[in-house]
């Protein structure tokens, strides 16, 4: 179930990215990997995963609170540069 997770996850940015047409699906999208997987990054320093005793387990453990970390990172900066662009309107 957790690699389904990051299977759906792809989906959703492979719609919002290229085949949405509306700019706002992609900004909402990074918005939401940004929250989702900054939480995940920084929730993971503290306990070692969500739903441990089901089939849906996310574990967490160094390099996948590292990893969740860079990608909320990456998605923010994404962010800001989009926005910086569309206010100088390049």
């Amino acid at each position: 179930m957790h690699t389904a997770l990051h299977i759906l996850t792809g989906a959703v940015a492979a719609y919002a990215g290229w085949i949405s047409a509306d700019l706002a699906a992609a900004r909402l999208f990074a918005v939401a990997i940004v929250i989702g997987y900054g939480v995940l990054g920084v929730a993971g320093w503290f306990i070692d995963g969500l739903f441990l005793d089901s089939s849906v387990r996310i574990p967490l453990d160094v390099p996948d609170n590292v990893f969740h970390l860079l990608l909320a990172v990456v998605a923010a900066s994404v962010i800001v540069r989009s926005r910086a662009s569309q206010a100088t309107g390049s």
